[in-house]
């Protein structure tokens, strides 16, 4: 159910934690929040895996620090370098928490920029599958990729939309 470097629940235990969270709070209001390093296996191919293990390390007690003021949440890590934390939506907060991610990781290693992208999915629909929320989160996160000061994005049903066009033309 934990992942073996980090510690932190592996994708199948925190999917189903969040199952749980959202049972558990139905009238509460939780965002998921979908966080990767642009451009890790790079980073990790430089400098070494065991330096690209410390850094996921660090984000995990990064993702440790912020589940205490976000109570009640669920968090872990969903492979390779992505993290998702569900915790209550609150735009600040994850605002807050986004631009210190950010500044954090840009101060990691002064010889190598590292730069995240977070995708936030507000969950509307709580008795939606978690691993269909994810995926809207990753949506989202796709939109920073490749700019550099665009690191924050919210899910929007056009996202969906912009996709199912996309392939409609690939399959024409």
């Amino acid at each position: 159910e934990h992942d073996s470097l980090t510690g932190l629940l592996n994708r199948n235990a925190f999917f189903a934690e969040v199952s749980r969270l959202l049972e558990a709070y139905p009238n509460e209001r939780f965002a998921m929040v979908r966080v990767d390093i642009d451009h890790f296996q790079t980073y990790n191919s430089f400098w070494g895996e065991e330096v690209g293990d410390k850094l996921l390390c660090t984000m995990a007690n990064r993702l440790r620090e912020i589940a205490k003021r976000c109570r009640p949440c669920v968090y872990g890590r969903i492979n390779a370098d992505v993290f998702c934390i569900c915790a209550p939506d609150r735009e600040d907060v994850i605002q807050e928490e986004a631009k210190r991610a950010f500044y954090e990781l840009g101060e990691y290693n002064k010889e190598y920029r590292l730069v995240p992208s977070l995708g936030v999915y507000e969950v509307n629909k709580p008795k939606e599958k978690p691993q269909k929320m994810y995926e809207l989160a990753t949506l989202a996160a796709q939109k920073c990729k490749g700019s550099y000061l665009n690191y924050l994005s919210y899910y929007k049903p056009e996202m969906s939309d912009r996709i199912l066009e996309n392939q409609w033309i690939v399959n024409e």
